[in-house]
């Protein structure tokens, strides 16, 4: 074994006979005393293989040969007080480890593992956060995956509970209960879904059952179970309620509706897109007739009965949103064509929606359940209209000004930035005055269920756009804060996990990339992390019982943005540096911090970063990375400019 410059380990150790207990404990001896700041890898790569940040994350795509890394835990998520386990299996000879940081820095840590035995036992000393373990060879990148240190999570009250995830286990025909630890250790409410077209009655059973010819069909007869009434139920619909309620620590948030098969047996229909492109979508029947707002009635009443477990200790949910994006054509299909060809598309889809939203809301709280609805869900509000006004003919005015609303509980919509960090905080400012003056309530809760960005940096050469990793993470948690600054009371970020890894499917598939994890049966691993899982695990743990306070005016001229959180003793501030790019754009500033007690620092990802020194402070705010500062501040600016060499 040879020691080159910078220490490092080879696999070759994990060969059994070919290192002896005392060369183990020799070697213990040396990381002990000899880690530096560079950690245990092989020499720095040269300048053509520079360390970089993409959407693959550090030194860029692993070549996938070479020794395998295997999971000891779903996700590769674990809290402060576990040991980091892997295994590694395959041809281990020659390989090196090493660990990087969501900058891609080198991480120092030790490895401790059992002779003849293929186990990886890492140890990154204090640090939390994200992290990469390389297996390299000769200089190159084998194999790699991703893995999170967190604090516990301990939960809050569930009334104050305010983060949410998007998990569409529901839509996973090959559902994994064991994912439902990944959600349950970042702490976040999950908003999942029973669509309707999941629960069919005889008739739609058999007619879909003898539909298995039609090469367009997907219906198999075995994914469904008959119910005591007479209805068939997906199979996986219980596997699911029964994961979340035995894991999750809160209930979660189920959206009803969406979609029901024809009575044909024929299931998709090529629709157009908003942006013009064509896809295919799963032919929905919207309840429109009485006889099938009965049926919608009853469909709600089945899900929400299972869900709820009256009478059980824990209730896989307790939140229900009527319906996903009514506001779009091809997801509320009352329409025959697109809106575009329809001149009354429009007004027939807010007048569907309303049944349904009071039909759904008042079946969900029938017989005295003890739930909240929301009805909305739309894709953009689009109420203001720009000269302090209403847009009275928006799909939401139109919808909050009707009887039908007072059935709701909430309003809920979505929000996708697209490349751009900002959220549309006018349009919820004249949404909490149209609902305050509808409802007579000043805080009736605005749910944001759907917001986020994917992870997949923009090429000149290519088409598809989004962010890098690192930028995924940090504006999640600008956004996080900025809605609730502006009254929302509960957000869900979009989404669990990737749909697949082939950034050339980015296009086909707009959504694929989305996760705050990597997908499920990623070479990476299944449910392995991205920065932005760890960072909004952090936000969860720094905000989720606090209350919002106070903040920047975010018009406010100055290069910083700050928000406070406090429960009246607890206090915690949020700042960033401003921009209207990409990361990369971000000054880097010295800020001052004055306080009334003394605070710590943690960066995005829950490190120690400074204490302040009777009750003031100084930090390096860069790329537009938010901090966290626990503790009473009573100001903070931007330190002076220091001149430079000319004395200017």
């Amino acid at each position: 074994m040879k020691l080159h410059g910078r220490i490092f380990f080879t696999i070759m150790a994990l060969n059994g006979a070919a290192c002896s207990r005392s060369d183990i404990t020799g070697l213990h001896r040396q990381l002990e005393g000899k880690h530096d700041s560079a950690g245990l890898a092989a020499s720095s790569p040269s300048s053509a293989e520079a360390i970089f940040e993409n959407d693959f994350g550090c030194r860029g795509k692993a070549a996938e040969i070479g020794p395998k890394i295997k999971q000891t835990r779903i996700g590769n998520i674990f809290f402060k007080s576990e040991r980091i386990k892997f295994e590694l299996s395959g041809n281990r000879v020659g390989a090196i480890l090493e660990v990087m940081d969501e900058h891609c820095k080198k991480v120092p840590f030790r490895n401790l593992y059992e002779p003849a035995s293929p186990a990886i036992d890492i140890d990154v000393f204090d640090r939390l956060g994200y992290f990469e373990l390389h297996v390299l060879r000769g200089g190159k990148l084998l194999r790699k995956t991703s893995f999170a240190r967190l604090r516990p999570f301990h939960t809050a009250d569930q009334e104050k509970a305010r983060f949410g995830i998007n998990t569409v286990f529901g839509r996973d025909k090959n559902f994994n209960a064991a994912a439902v630890t990944v959600v349950d250790r970042l702490g976040a409410i999950a908003r999942d879904s029973q669509r309707w077209d999941q629960f069919l009655t005889e008739k739609q059973y058999v007619e879909l059952s003898k539909s298995q010819n039609d090469p367009s069909s997907t219906f198999v007869p075995n994914d469904y179970v008959k119910t005591p009434d007479g209805y068939y139920a997906p199979v996986r619909f219980k596997a699911i309620n029964d994961a979340l309620t035995s894991t999750l620590k809160m209930p979660s948030l189920y959206v009803l509706g969406l979609g029901h098969p024809t009575e044909t047996g024929k299931t998709t229909r090529d629709v157009k897109n908003p942006d013009g492109s064509t896809q295919t979508w799963n032919t929905t029947k919207s309840p429109v007739t009485e006889e099938q707002l009965n049926l919608f009635r009853k469909y709600v009443d089945r899900v929400v009965q299972g869900a709820v477990q009256t009478g059980q200790p824990k209730a896989a949910a307790n939140k229900f949103e009527i319906w996903n994006e009514p506001d779009l054509s091809y997801l509320l299909d009352v329409c025959t064509q697109p809106s575009t060809s329809d001149p009354d598309c429009e007004a027939k889809k807010v007048r569907a929606y309303r049944n349904i939203c009071s039909v759904g809301a008042n079946a969900a709280k029938a017989d005295g359940r003890s739930v909240l609805a929301a009805c909305g869900g739309v894709a953009e509000p689009r109420l203001s209209n720009g000269n302090g006004g209403y847009d009275m003919n928006s799909f939401a005015y139109k919808l909050v000004t009707s009887d039908s609303f007072h059935s709701a509980d909430a309003f809920s919509f979505h929000t996708y930035p697209g490349t751009h960090e900002g959220i549309r905080l006018h349009e919820i400012a004249a949404l909490r005055q149209l609902l305050t003056a509808e409802t007579k309530d000043a805080k009736f809760p605005i749910w944001v269920t759907e917001f986020g960005w994917k992870s997949l940096p923009y090429r000149a050469d290519e088409k598809h756009v989004g962010v890098s990793e690192l930028d995924q993470a940090s504006r999640i948690v600008k956004a996080a804060i900025r809605l609730l600054s502006a009254t929302v009371s509960k957000v869900w970020v979009y989404t669990l996990a990737n749909v697949g890894e082939d950034v050339a499917d980015a296009e086909k598939d707009k959504q694929r990339f989305f996760g705050i994890t990597h997908s499920a049966d990623a070479n990476m691993g299944s449910y392995a992390p991205k920065p932005a899982y760890v960072a909004y695990a952090h936000l969860i743990r720094m905000l989720n019982a606090l209350d919002y306070i106070r903040g920047q005016d975010t018009n406010d001229k100055s290069p910083i943005e700050w928000h406070t959180f406090s429960d009246g003793d607890q206090e915690v501030t949020v700042v960033w540096t401003k921009n209207k790019g990409n990361i990369d754009s971000h000054l880097d500033i010295k800020v001052d911090v004055t306080a009334k007690t003394d605070v710590e620092i943690t960066d995005m990802v829950g490190n120690h970063l400074a204490r302040s020194n009777n009750g003031k402070v100084s930090i390096h705010l860069t790329k537009g990375l938010p901090q966290f500062i626990s503790g009473k501040v009573s100001n903070i600016q931007v330190s002076p400019q220091e001149p430079d060499s000319s004395g200017k």
